[in-house]
């Protein structure tokens, strides 16, 4: 992520693909997990991505901003590849929120309505605020088990 409000993607062989995400606000954080990936900035927006060949590709309808569960600057994303069609993300801010949706891929879950977000998406839980920022998240497909690995 960048202060102009892109994030990039550096390939193995050193080129990289940029993609105008945050509307010129900073990025804040990232995260990436199975082919997906999504970026918080201080324009208090979450954007989402699809990892393929080797490029970076913005998930157009899936921009979580002004929902009213986050309150500020995104300061902490978490990611994991949930099925096939979708994934797990959440997401905290500078104000202490936290949410999780579980988020689909090219629109699989529908037209957007029955208490969803952005592109389709189902928020799962919405925390109220915490005593301050929140500094990371982690999150994980239900069954799953074991440890996070080392450095994670």
């Amino acid at each position: 992520g960048c202060y102009d409000g892109s994030v990039r993607l550096v390939g193995a062989s050193g080129g990289a693909t940029a993609v105008a995400a945050h509307g010129g606000a900073p990025v804040k954080c990232l995260a990436a997990a199975g082919g997906f990936a999504a970026s918080g900035g201080m324009d208090h927006a979450v954007v989402t991505y699809q990892i393929a060949d080797g490029t970076l590709r913005r998930e157009e309808g899936v921009t979580f901003a002004d929902d009213g569960f986050l309150a500020g600057s995104i300061t902490a994303l978490g990611l994991a590849a949930a099925e096939a069609d979708g994934y797990l993300l959440g997401a905290g801010d500078v104000a202490g929120s936290l949410c999780l949706w579980r988020v689909p891929v090219d629109g699989a879950y529908g037209d957007g309505d029955g208490g969803e977000d952005g592109g389709g998406a189902k928020r799962r839980k919405t925390a109220p605020s915490a005593a301050g920022p929140v500094a990371a998240v982690s999150v994980r497909p239900a069954g799953a088990r074991g440890a996070a690995p080392a450095g994670a």
